[in-house]
């Protein structure tokens, strides 16, 4: 029986798993003799499984040392120039200096700030050709948000120092210029947090942000309705008053950023009570604002940081997985300004395939689902073990069992055979004795007719 159950067990091995395929494309990058791998998910599936593996962190470990050398030195660096010498300039040639003959007169360190922003703008543009012109689907260019804030900021960037020489008389107001300028420093601050995910220590912090923007957007649909739920009804009771009594400052003039304005501030604890009182419909008005108060401020701040939390666990459980996610698309980003035409040309039908067993119990592991649902999950996982665990120890009980039954039996028998044996020996026995004896009788009356 155990040499049948062994050879089930080898034929069980041998039949068809099911597996799953995933399809990795690879970027190859080439400078100055040194290959350097890049790997995107091609059909849109990312696999938490393969960003865990060996080999990815072997791959990591080797290549990204000098890939991160070649990112810093050839594109942080010159942004960092970029951003601080615009900045410099936007704010030094467009403030007024009134000690000057002309107050918006620009100066030599002006000029000089100008050409070192011209030059990093020169730069920058030709990355973004490189970046376009390489790219297999020009249209996905357009899709990147990081890609509007390069535009913006260089085109905003490049008014500016035009407009500038031009003086006071030029086709852009001065106070234009500074609007502009405003827009500018901001994509360029906004565009530091992309460059961060270049190092350990603040990528993951991009990441976290970026996820929790992600994961708080149906929510924050439901805050403007509760925003608009409350203020409305305010607004209206507001044109029962006169502007000395208002509920509602007019802070941008048109009643709906008004009222948004004002349960914004309500919900940040910033409110003024002064006018409910001593005026029509008083006890409405404090009506509206306890609920909204407690609705807005307490429920919905509290959810949201509570969604906030669920974000960051779900970061702080796959840090592993999300750093290594975080490298790649950068340096998937990078792959066209890194790399050379040719090297890309020559891989763009390179793929790498990953097969897996396909294990139910290994999909639960790619997502995250709440702390609780994942301990639910746990728990069942462990009830299921012990199910198992069970049911082979009660097989195995069953086996012993029918073991010990087919050996009682097999020894009983043998009992059987013996007394048997033991039987026939005596039955046998008496039969001689009691001839034995009739042979006798008969001696002795054959003896007594004589």
């Amino acid at each position: 029986m155990d040499h049948l159950k062994a050879e089930n067990e080898e034929e069980e091995k041998l039949l068809p798993r099911p597996v799953k395929v995933r399809m990795f494309k690879l970027a190859w990058m080439q400078r100055e003799g040194k290959n350097f791998i890049v790997l995107t998910p091609s059909l849109g599936e990312n696999s938490d499984d393969f960003y865990k593996s060996q080999f990815m962190n072997g791959m990591l470990t080797h290549f990204w040392p000098d890939i991160q050398e070649k990112i810093f030195w050839r594109q942080f660096l010159p942004f960092v120039m970029y951003m601080l010498t615009s900045v410099l300039f936007m704010y030094y040639a467009l403030r007024p200096n009134p000690e000057s003959v002309d107050p918006m007169a620009i100066g030599p360190f002006e000029i000089g700030m100008a050409v070192l922003t011209l030059l990093c703008l020169l730069y920058a543009v030709r990355n973004e050709f490189l970046q376009f012109s390489r790219m297999e689907d020009k249209l996905s260019y357009f899709t990147s948000f990081w890609n509007y804030i390069d535009m913006v900021g260089i085109a905003f960037t490049l008014i500016i120092i035009i407009s500038a020489f031009s003086g006071e008389g030029g086709l852009i107001s001065y106070e234009v210029l500074r609007i502009l300028a405003a827009f500018a420093s901001c994509c360029q601050m906004v565009k530091c947090y992309d460059w961060l995910r270049l190092f350990e220590s603040t990528s993951f912090y991009i990441l976290l942000i970026t996820e929790t923007l992600n994961d708080i957007k149906p929510f924050m649909i439901l805050l403007a309705v509760t925003l608009l739920t409350f203020g409305i009804p305010m607004v209206l009771l507001n044109l029962n008053r006169s502007e000395d009594n208002a509920i509602i400052d007019p802070v941008f003039g048109f009643w709906l950023l008004d009222l948004v304005m004002n349960q914004y501030l309500l919900a940040l604890g910033e409110f003024n009570m002064d006018a409910f009182s001593d005026n029509p419909q008083s006890a409405l008005c404090y009506i509206f604002f306890i609920l909204a108060t407690f609705i807005t401020q307490l429920t919905m701040l509290n959810m949201l940081i509570a969604i906030m939390g669920d974000t960051f666990g779900r970061v702080m459980e796959n840090a592993e997985v999300n750093g290594t996610k975080t490298k790649l698309d950068l340096m998937s980003d990078l792959a066209s300004i890194i790399g050379t035409n040719k090297s890309v040309a020559n891989n763009e039908g390179d793929y790498l395939f990953m097969v897996t067993p396909d294990d139910d119990e290994g999909d639960h592991g790619d997502s995250w689902e709440g702390a609780i649902n994942k301990m639910n999950n746990l728990n069942e996982k462990r009830h299921e073990e012990l199910q198992e665990l069970v049911k082979s120890q009660a097989g195995k009980l069953v086996d012993l069992a029918q073991a010990d039954i087919k050996r009682e039996v097999t020894q009983n028998a043998e009992l059987r055979r013996v007394i048997y044996d033991m039987i026939q020996h005596t039955v046998a026995q008496s039969e001689s004795n009691i001839r034995s004896e009739i042979d006798e009788l008969k001696e002795m009356i054959r003896s007594i007719k004589n």
